[in-house]
């Protein structure tokens, strides 16, 4: 308990219960902010940066010497080049 001094001079004693929380307004405004932008924070937080993939360890054929249309069947084929 604490004593303080009021109005026209009258010492009183308040209680040490309830002086540092927030009012209801405060509570409303803090609220609306997490909501519209509690998103987008979560966002920056969760989102990977792009990997930068490095594919010249695999020989990747981008030009043939036969066009496919040329083989003339419905076959499947996957040629592999050895380096």
């Amino acid at each position: 308990m604490a004593t303080y001094i009021g109005k026209g001079g009258q010492v009183g004693q308040r209680s040490s219960g309830g002086g540092g929380g927030l009012t209801g307004t405060q509570k409303g405004v803090l609220a609306l902010a997490a909501i519209l932008v509690g998103p987008s924070i979560l966002k920056k937080v969760y989102d990977k940066p792009a990997e930068v993939v490095d594919l010249s360890s695999y020989n990747i054929v981008t030009r043939y010497d036969t066009p496919a249309i040329e083989m003339k069947d419905s076959t499947l084929r996957i040629e592999f080049c050895q380096s």
